[in-house]
């Protein structure tokens, strides 16, 4: 008999957790009270909240439920049969962009959906970073493929965050600027900005080759770049450092992020984006090594695919750096949010 494709109902954390660790949740299904049997149903609209995860059923075990409902063993999803999230955050589920930006946030508050309990942004931060650094460890001693694409980009945060935020590896689907600064991409820009990157990448070999005053000069312009795009609603400092790292590597050469200040790279970043770069190319300069034996070609590219954000009236043109390198521009389509 044929499959059908039908939609579990559950809370957005809840559907990020199904599809991450392909198992539905291990206690009593909320709509049917029993612990070996769930309810499916057949219009994901038909889900209470919204929020859905795809499920592949066949036919022959599915019983009826209530009417639009199905009920199916637990044991017959299998995690072969279990696909995307339906995320209010994401812009085919909710159109309206305040509503997206609003989904990002626990209901009522200003501390963004977490994986880990934390009620305010101190307590998320405390527990962000000692998952995060279990992370950054984990990932040097298995790396993502260096690709140097989104993919790659959007693979590392996954990597970093997905014990913390049920949008771990997905780019932003809202606008996000900084205090006093330029704003960052549109957010329906982000892939065409990359898009510029990787080329730019490509036609200068990964950067394998050069000398250390020609790496500095061009990883400022890279990283910029990558700044510039922020594709993730939390989380790009520390997904951009190790991309850079992967990139640095496969040159030759280390970059050392421990004899920089936080705040002073933060400064220096954002005055990159506001078209002067001396901060960070003096900030890059300092951190990078030689490595002892230069990294081989990156490898093929894979399949598919405290900082407040503050409310912008415009979104100023990037400024081209001095080479005039710049990501392809933002589209324009309203103010950016604050949280």
């Amino acid at each position: 008999m044929p499959d059908r494709s039908l939609f579990y109902a559950a809370t957005p954390e809840a559907a990020y957790l199904i599809v991450r660790d392909q198992s539905l949740p291990n206690q009593p299904d909320a709509a049917t009270g029993e612990a070996d049997m769930v309810e499916l149903v057949a219009r994901r609209g038909g889900c209470p909240g919204g929020t859905t995860v795809a499920v592949t059923a066949a036919e022959q075990d599915l019983r009826p439920g209530r009417p639009g409902a199905f009920l199916i063993p637990r044991a017959k999803v299998i995690p072969a049969a279990i696909g995307r999230a339906f995320q209010p955050w994401h812009a085919d589920v909710e159109p309206d962009k305040h509503q997206r930006w609003k989904a990002y946030l626990q209901p009522g508050s200003i501390t963004l959906r977490n994986l880990v309990g934390a009620d305010t942004p101190g307590t998320l931060r405390t527990r962000e970073d000692d998952r995060v650094t279990a992370q950054i460890i984990a990932l040097a001693e298995q790396p993502v493929a260096a690709s140097f694409d989104l993919n790659h980009l959007r693979e590392i945060h996954r990597r970093l965050f997905q014990d913390v935020y049920p949008w771990a590896g997905e780019t932003r689907t809202v606008q996000i600027g900084r205090p006093g600064g330029p704003g960052f991409f549109d957010w329906e820009a982000i892939a065409e900005g990359y898009g510029e990157i990787l080329e730019r990448l490509e036609g200068s070999n990964h950067l394998r080759g050069v000398s250390r005053d020609e790496f500095t000069e061009e990883a400022t312009q890279v990283y910029n770049a990558v700044n510039t795009v922020h594709a993730f609603r939390e989380g790009n400092g520390r997904t951009q450092r190790e991309w850079m790292n992967d990139l640095a590597r496969g040159a030759g050469y280390e970059l050392d992020w421990t004899r920089v200040h936080g705040f002073t790279n933060d400064i220096a970043s954002q005055r990159a984006r506001e078209g002067d770069l001396t901060q960070l190319r003096r900030v890059l300069g300092t951190i990078t090594t030689t490595r002892a034996e230069p990294q081989t070609a990156p490898s093929a590219r894979p399949q598919g695919d405290g900082i407040r954000r503050v409310q912008s009236r415009a979104r100023p043109q990037r400024p081209a750096s001095r080479d005039g390198f710049r990501p392809a521009p933002p589209r324009t389509s309203g103010p950016t949010q604050s949280h």
